[in-house]
């Protein structure tokens, strides 16, 4: 036991190493730029590389700067893939990874459909460019992919030493022995999800309310709220379901959207 204990620290102790030359490597501007710019190149064969008409890339912009984001943003046109994927009435922020996983840049990406541009009401669009504008802010995305693939490498872990510990102290039949490991991998990697959805749905509400107290954009979440009810036939709210969704319900957010605009005609 004591022998697999010490193995335990040794990997942890290299895991850590790694992690400190991986964040370390951001700091020198060459090897910086180079990772950013394969970021680039994957991240627009992945979800497109047409630019925006330059008038909307500047409201974009605008909106940014209103909400004090200075940092620079790749903003592109969604492909075909992307739309099929997030819908024609849709946004979204993002951060190249590896193998869906592993975020390898810290250059964000925004990514707009051709629905979202032609479409949408200014309102709508003003409330949505907000939202994505949070999540590139506060960084909800990485952090996220981050924080939960640490935690399935966490919990596996402590499946194997479980595992190991239960193996030398007691006698078990294989077959016990079996179950046990799997039900330790199954919950592993269960646990970590159904967190993560609970994070999910946390960081869109934080997105949406940052929002509406940044751009007062009560008014263009109401309607998008009633076109996705319209166009998706959006299911009705469902305090369980929810518990399995990565969004709030459109009655959640109508009912946080009506809230929040409610408590600053109180306060003015």
């Amino acid at each position: 036991m004591q022998k697999n204990y010490k193995n335990s620290i040794y990997v942890s102790i290299i895991l850590t190493i790694l992690v400190v030359i991986y964040l370390m490597a951001f700091k020198i501007p060459s090897i910086k730029q180079r990772i950013d710019n394969y970021a680039i190149s994957k991240m627009e064969a992945k979800f497109g590389s047409a630019l925006l008409v330059p008038a909307q890339e500047a409201k974009i912009l605008a909106t940014a700067q209103e909400m004090g984001i200075a940092e620079p943003i790749v903003i592109r046109k969604m492909n075909t893939w992307a739309l099929q994927k997030f819908g024609y009435h849709n946004a979204f922020a993002c951060w190249a990874d590896l193998w869906e996983l592993i975020p390898f840049s810290n250059q964000p990406f925004m990514f707009f459909s051709e629905g979202f541009l032609e479409d949408l009401s200014e309102a709508e669009q003003r409330f949505l460019i907000g939202h994505e504008l949070i999540h590139v802010r506060d960084r909800h995305v990485m952090f996220f992919k981050i924080t939960w693939l640490f935690g399935i490498l966490f919990l596996v872990g402590l499946t194997y030493l479980a595992q190991r510990y239960v193996k030398q102290r007691f006698e078990i039949k294989p077959v016990a022995l079996y179950l046990l490991t799997s039900a330790g991998i199954y919950f592993s990697l269960a646990i970590p999800n159904l967190v993560g959805l609970a994070y999910r749905r946390y960081i869109e509400k934080v997105a949406d309310c940052e929002s509406f107290r940044l751009l007062n954009s009560h008014e263009g979440c109401l309607k998008l709220i009633e076109r996705w009810q319209a166009d998706f036939k959006m299911p009705k709210h469902d305090a369980y379901y929810g518990l399995l969704s990565d969004h709030p319900s459109c009655f959640e957010r109508k009912c946080y959207c009506l809230d929040h605009q409610k408590s600053i005609k109180v306060i003015k």
